[in-house]
């Protein structure tokens, strides 16, 4: 009776999430039913048109192919010129203003200073047609990022590319590198160049390899665009019929016909001599190749460009030649292409600010796991290079990458991947998330089309396949992928029942993350270049690559020198005891900016010179045998450390191994620069041991296009939150929130303690606090997430955020720097807000813990060098400081390394966009970390496993967490044992007081 109960409401939870479904569809005007056979199971929805409803505009190739079938043509001969002081409408007037063009060359230009806001143009349009358009700029001071608009034309979106534009900036090394005291380069900072720039609006993904094209009738427009990040000045906005590039023959054919004649000069120039780069990322790089001009000899010489930092779609690099003669040149570079398997990389070439023919639009660059000279134009072995036409005098070369013919197998892959999401969601619906393996669904009657859909799918990855392997001669990796999936596909299409067991449901979200993957992969195009050159037809050159004899050398010598290296050190080192000794638990970049700020700030103003030594992530952590606990018990840790984890401070203060930082007079005034609840967990003894570096803590993240097709709202309570998972989980979406079992921690515990009033302990610090009925509270809410509402208790909330099946969720704000990185095919369409809170007294309480890296001072005998330490301490967390350490380190390896400062001035200087700075400042507003006791390492276990009594095994929340209490109450008593902490102690250890 049990089991047939459970299979009718199985059935009717079914039809419920169909009916939901339907309601939805409907709604929203999508919605088509073809129904075939027996309706033994419920119908679902009909995809193709919600697969549109996704993306909520069409891409560019769709609204392209609809115009060119009602007619559209491009026009010819039309060209408008929009001044941008000639505005009509702005959505705060405040936000823009005239000003006199920086170059004092322009008259009066419009100042477009604050994000978040439009700025509307009228244009009268003389016939129908294509249009193209293009914007005279000029990048004022700002964060250092590109500028990023949209584009509205009468009141929508024309596709979804026009929602993000970008704008670079214009980039180029402050001077030549320097050598420190042991003959290696440091490398030059990076220095904005200002000045006006003119670009036509492009795809900023480049998977359109043309400046994009608008439709527009006959008669008046408004153009309106909106910021969304960095100030701009505009001159004018030019709008003119689309731009026709001759082919290749027709250039060379023109450029003859001028008189131009082979050249017989060689013009060289070393790679890293880029004059302008479009981004600080972009930059001198090292290789130890016997052949690089110039050679390394054993030391880290920046002798080339680019490599894997050079990948990005539209990033550029240009180089200044000065011609000796006219005549036709061959474009020649010395390159290191060994990436993406097998595929070539693209690169658009640009002579003097123009592309000079259609096929330079994408120039192929082969694979090659060596050193190659790259003829521009010659792919293969016979293919003739290009040659252009060049007068005497100076010349500019730019290098911009492209996608090129691998844009449509990205755009495929990603159509792919969107069906998937849809087949995942209509199968789910017609099975549950978790299929009854002996229910017999007949998932080909209730799902429209299914089976046709499915080989259509794999025909356009098949399709693909054959495209790729033609492209380079033999089937690469990618090409492997898109097959197996078009196998699984074509498997599934002719087997259906497949679909449904647990496997099936699981490949589809499998393949969606594979997919996903190489498409990000597919878009990097990576180049490494040595030197480039204008050469002379048929110019030839040195071997490029090294032989194995010459590797071997190399390798012989540099195995004897490591004897005498000491790698962990950076840059200059000082001898004698008056330098500071410092260890950085961090990369060996971000240890060498903070070198290099130290040799150019620090030490200068202070006269204390300081030594740096880097050390792997994890050493200045306590609870681990590491290199800091071997230095602490050999007498021989550092003075100072940063990067070091939050637990550090207080247990090598147990010790004694510590120096107690507010005995310095102006510590309660450095204290100001972070928010009171970060300093929590660094309090022992009356006195504080730290100071945060880097600051983390939870954030909501949401899918903008699901959700506003669901007509879901982001939820500011907890009690939202549970209104939208019926809604959710009716259309197989899910919500996500880190549990121990998926993040092996308890801190998603603490915001509901928290904002229910609760601690972890007693202010004593002798005893757990989570007996009390604020602690009982939270735990029973926290773990019927699980319990009540089955949230998943696993799942990579990243890739299943990526191909939509959760669109929303909790997680650190770091996953903001993996979206942004790696899943730009989902730019614009995802968002970060506050985490959801509870009401308290009239307010939402969004207090939550988080995480952070810390500097520390360790225990200093000498006072004047502890004052040196503490100088070098206040300098390093200070707002200047720590706003150009994450500038630079951001300007060095991008937005992957996005600095999370915890000074709450420095991070508003970082190039966070205005919407997503204003979430986490107020977010940062609830910061509260958890304290460090003694004993107190165990907590999080014990709370963990009273998760597992509870969600696991059934147990009753409070019977769970008084067990907890019990156990972490025995192992705080018998470290305090240990340390002789009585009550009467403890008021002074925890609570400052005699």
């Amino acid at each position: 009776m049990q089991e047939e109960r459970d299979v009718k409401g199985r059935r009717r939870r079914m039809r419920w999430a169909a009916l939901a479904a339907l309601a939805l569809m409907a709604a929203i005007g999508i919605w088509q039913v073809r129904a075939q056979g027996d309706q033994e199971a419920p119908a679902a929805p009909a995809p193709e048109d919600e697969i549109a409803s996704f993306k909520l505009e069409p891409s560019f190739a769709e609204r392209k192919a609809e115009w060119d079938k009602a007619g559209a043509r491009d026009t010819q001969g039309v060209s408008i010129t929009v001044p941008a002081l000639r505005y009509v409408a702005a959505s705060d007037p405040a936000a823009v203003k005239a000003v006199e063009d920086p170059e004092g060359q322009r008259g009066k230009v419009l100042a477009w200073l604050k994000e978040e806001t439009w700025v509307e143009w009228e244009v009268n349009v003389p016939e129908s047609g294509y249009y193209q358009m293009s914007l005279t700029y000029y990048m004022p001071p700002g964060k250092n990022a590109a500028a990023e608009r949209d584009l509205m034309i009468d009141g929508t979106y024309p596709y979804s590319e026009a929602k993000r534009l970008t704008f670079s900036r214009m980039w180029k090394d402050a001077g030549l590198p320097r050598k420190d005291s042991r003959g290696n380069h440091i490398r030059p900072r990076q220095m904005e160049v200002f000045g006006w720039q003119t670009a036509p609006l492009e795809d900023s993904r480049r998977l359109v390899s043309e400046p994009l094209r608008f439709y527009l009738t006959a008669g008046t427009h408004r153009l309106r665009m909106g910021a969304l990040r960095e100030p701009m000045l505009i001159e004018k906005i030019e709008i003119y019929s689309p731009v026709v590039l001759p082919t290749y023959e027709e250039k060379l054919a023109e450029w003859k016909a001028a008189g131009l004649k082979p050249a017989r000069s060689l013009v060289k120039v070393q790679g890293e001599e880029a004059a302008l780069k479009s981004d600080p990322t972009l930059r001198r790089e090292y290789t130890s190749d016997p052949r690089e001009e110039p050679a390394s000899q054993g030391k880290i010489i920046l002798n080339a460009f680019g490599a894997w930092r050079w990948r990005l779609a539209g990033a550029w690099a240009e180089w200044v030649f000065d011609v000796p003669e006219d005549g036709l040149y061959e474009f020649d570079a010395k390159v290191w292409q060994g990436w993406n398997d097998g595929l070539p990389v693209y690169r658009r070439l640009y002579v003097d600010g123009k592309v000079p023919f259609r096929e330079a639009n994408a120039i192929a660059i082969p694979f090659n796991r060596r050193q190659q000279i790259w003829r521009a134009g010659a792919f293969k072995e016979g293919d003739e290079p290009f040659l252009l036409g060049l007068t005497k005098g100076r010349h500019v070369i730019r290098l911009e990458v492209s996608v090129g013919p691998l844009a449509e197998t990205v755009s495929t892959i990603e159509e792919v991947s969107r069906r998937l999401s849809v087949f995942n969601r209509e199968v789910v619906m017609v099975t549950g998330p978790d299929p009854d393996p002996n229910f017999e669904y007949r998932i080909e009657n209730n799902i429209p089309d299914l089976v046709p859909r499915l080989n259509d799918t794999a025909a356009m990855l098949e399709k693909q396949v054959k495209q790729m392997t033609a492209a380079v001669g033999r089937r690469p990796a990618a090409a492997n992928t898109l097959a197996m999936v078009a196998d699984q596909l074509r498997h599934m299409a002719e087997y259906p029942e497949t679909i449904t067991t647990p496997g099936g449901i699981k490949s589809f979200g499998d393949n969606q993350t594979s997919l996903s993957t190489w498409a990000t992969s597919l878009q990097g195009q990576p180049l490494e270049v040595d030197w480039v050159a204008l050469a002379p037809p048929g110019q030839q050159w040195a071997r490029a690559g090294s032989n194995y004899l010459e590797f071997a050398e190399r390798t012989a010598k540099e195995l004897v020198a490591s004897f005498g290296k000491d790698y962990g050190q950076i840059g200059d080192v000082y001898e004698g005891t008056e330098a500071l000794n410092v260890w950085v638990a961090m990369g060996r970049e971000w240890a060498e900016i903070i070198k290099d700020m130290v040799e150019d700030d620090f030490t200068p103003k202070t006269g204390i010179p300081v030594n740096i030594n880097i050390l792997p992530g994890g050493q200045l952590g306590a609870g681990s045998v590491n290199v800091i606990l071997l230095a602490a018990v050999t007498g021989k840790t550092p003075d100072v450390a940063l990067g070091a984890s939050p637990d550090l401070p207080v247990e090598f203060a147990i010790r004694d191994a510590m120096t107690a930082l507010d005995q310095f007079p102006d510590y309660q005034e450095v204290r100001k620069r972070f928010r009171p609840g970060a300093l929590i967990p660094y309090h022992y003894q009356g006195h504080d041991y730290a100071l945060p570096l880097s600051q983390d803590f939870m954030m909501l993240f949401y899918r903008k296009d699901i959700l506003s097709l669901l007509g879901l709202k982001i939820p500011n309570t907890w009690d939202e939150v549970y209104e939208m998972l019926p809604e959710l989980q009716a259309n197989g979406l899910e919500f996500f929130y880190p549990s121990p079992a998926a993040v092996g921690d308890i801190g998603g515990f603490t915001p509901f303690l928290y904002q229910y009033g609760g601690e972890y302990y007693t202010p004593d610090g002798l005893r757990s606090a989570l007996y009390t009925p604020e602690a009982q509270a939270a735990f029973k809410e926290w773990t019927e997430l699980w319990t009540n509402y089955k949230i998943p208790i696993q799942a990579d909330f990243y890739n299943r955020m990526r191909t939509g099946l959760m669109p929303i969720g909790v997680a650190g704000y770091g996953l903001y720097v993996s979206l942004s990185v790696a899943a730009p095919e989902l730019a614009g369409w995802w968002g970060m807000s506050p985490l959801p809170g509870h009401v308290r007294n009239g307010e939402i309480n969004r207090t939550a813990g988080g995480g952070a890296s810390v500097g520390v001072i360790f225990k200093i005998k000498d006072p004047k060098k502890r004052q040196h330490a503490w100088e070098f301490l206040k300098w390093a967390t200070s707002d200047e400081v720590q706003m150009r350490f994450g500038q630079e380190i951001e300007g060095l390896l991008g937005v992957a390394a996005r600095w999370n400062s915890a000074n709450v001035n420095a991070i508003k200087g970082l190039p966070w966009p205005s919407r997503d700075l204003n979430a986490i400042l107020e977010q940062w507003r609830w910061l509260k970390e958890v304290p460090v006791v003694l004993g107190g390492y165990f907590t999080g276990r014990h709370v963990s496993n009273a998760w597992n009594r509870t969600v696991i095994n059934g147990m009753l929340p409070r019977e769970s967490l008084e067990l907890a209490v019990k156990d972490i109450d025995r192992e705080l008593r018998a470290k305090q044992e240990e340390f002789g902490i009585t009550p009467e102690k403890a008021q002074k250890l925890y609570l400052g007081e005699e």
